[in-house]
């Protein structure tokens, strides 16, 4: 790790600390209200949010899965680009409370649910997009990472995309392994990596795209 990841680092352990409630503004005229104690998705603090706007596939139409939704901000974004559904999910009871509020707030209910689960642990559908913007910096992320791809192919939809997110002070695995790995699909899905320079630090995003059935 070099120097500005380290000192990115203690900025990124601050923001992760959740300390105190703030308003923001997303594209969209999207609204979010960011409770004390979630994890807070502002462009000055964080990339990981921005990167995967930046590599949002065309959803008009699409079922939607935010993992890891926090505030609910990609799954309101996904809800404004035009997702017929969009379920966000969450393992953290504040999260999820922080998130319905903002999908009153912008009057998206009728588009956006929110669910409380651990990864797939209380989702039975399959979607079209999946984006998995999980916690970065955490021992357990690489165990976190496996049972999320253990479990990823089972709620794709034919010709699904998956962006996924890490950053260089995090534990950035190597996603296309675990595809090979854990891709019990006949018609296996393509791997693309991207990367962006925010902060002193190097943010990835991952794409992953499903075959058609043939």
């Amino acid at each position: 790790m070099n120097t500005s990841e380290t000192l990115y680092l203690e900025k990124w352990r601050e923001l992760v600390s959740h300390k105190g409630a703030c308003s923001l503004t997303y594209e969209n005229g999207i609204e979010l209200e960011v409770l004390d104690g979630v994890f807070n998705p502002s462009t000055e603090l964080t990339f990981s949010t921005k990167s995967v706007i930046i590599n949002l596939p065309e959803l008009n139409g699409k079922k939607v899965l935010d993992m890891g939704c926090g505030t609910g901000v990609l799954s309101l974004i996904a809800a404004k680009r035009g997702a017929s559904e969009v379920l966000g999910v969450d393992n953290c009871p504040l999260a999820n409370l922080c998130a319905n509020g903002n999908v009153k707030r912008n009057n998206l209910s009728r588009t956006v649910e929110i669910r409380d689960s651990s990864l797939f642990s209380n989702i039975s559908e399959k979607f079209d997009v999946i984006l998995a913007n999980l916690p970065i910096f955490y021992e357990s992320q690489a165990n976190m990472i496996d049972r999320f791809f253990s479990q990823l192919s089972l709620h794709c939809k034919a010709g699904a995309t998956v962006l996924i997110t890490g950053a260089s002070f995090g534990n950035w695995n190597n996603v296309q392994a675990k595809i090979d790995k854990y891709s019990l699909n006949s018609n296996p899905p393509t791997y693309d990596e991207y990367k962006y320079s925010e902060f002193g630090v190097n943010w990835y995003v991952g794409r992953i795209k499903f075959g058609d059935e043939s």
